[in-house]
């Protein structure tokens, strides 16, 4: 299969991004022809050793530049079998690229906390990325027939190739917290709990 993802950038400050990239490389080593379309970033050595090739796509929200990607877009979605968009921009400069090529879109809603995201509901199919996720945008108004559940699942990711440290042995209860320093993360609630937590051990 000829798949295209479509991202406004692949820069590592974003999440969805790190997603969007190991999924390519996984479709790769599948045996599908992947290719990335976006304004480029930080994986171009990533993407080269793994054989996902590139394509420039200027993608900002400037009227200019979305005519000009839009009217790119249709040129290359012709040679694809189905495309995937994972950023609200990059889905909506999609549509009539797909839909005049009568080539399938599909969405992932990542960051489903922004009130945009309702409109990724243009894929065909629209995958969130937790049950959660998928509850919110049913209620929202896409319906539940056209929402799949796909977890993102990163373990073995070739953009950490690395190797991996020994586990430290900790003689104490232990908590680690995975996840951007962004304040939806909860990061702030968890310095919190422990400013709680200590006022019973400190006395």
């Amino acid at each position: 299969m000829r798949i295209l993802h479509v991202l406004n950038h692949t820069y590592k400050s974003n999440g969805h991004v790190h997603a969007a990239i190991d999924l390519a490389c996984a479709q790769r080593v599948s045996g599908h022809e992947v290719t990335i379309a976006s304004s480029g970033g930080d994986f171009s050595n990533i993407l080269e050793k793994n054989s996902v090739m590139h394509i420039e796509l200027k993608l900002n929200r400037h009227p200019f530049s979305i005519l000009k990607a839009s009217w790119k877009l249709i040129k290359i979605v012709k040679q694809f079998d189905i495309v995937h968009a994972h950023m609200v921009l990059s889905a909506i400069l999609s549509v009539p690229a797909c839909k005049l090529n009568k080539t399938p879109l599909i969405t992932t809603i990542h960051n489903e906390f922004n009130r945009e995201a309702i409109l990724m509901g243009v894929g065909k199919r629209i995958i969130a990325v937790s049950g959660a996720v998928a509850q919110s945008m049913e209620r929202r108004g896409i319906p539940k027939s056209r929402l799949r559940t796909v977890l993102n699942g990163t373990i073995g990711t070739p953009r950490c190739t690395g190797p991996i440290g020994a586990s430290a042995i900790k003689k104490s209860p232990s908590i680690l917290f995975v996840g951007g320093l962004h304040p939806r993360k909860g990061v702030i609630d968890l310095i919190n709990a422990f400013i709680i937590l200590s006022k019973y051990f400190t006395g």
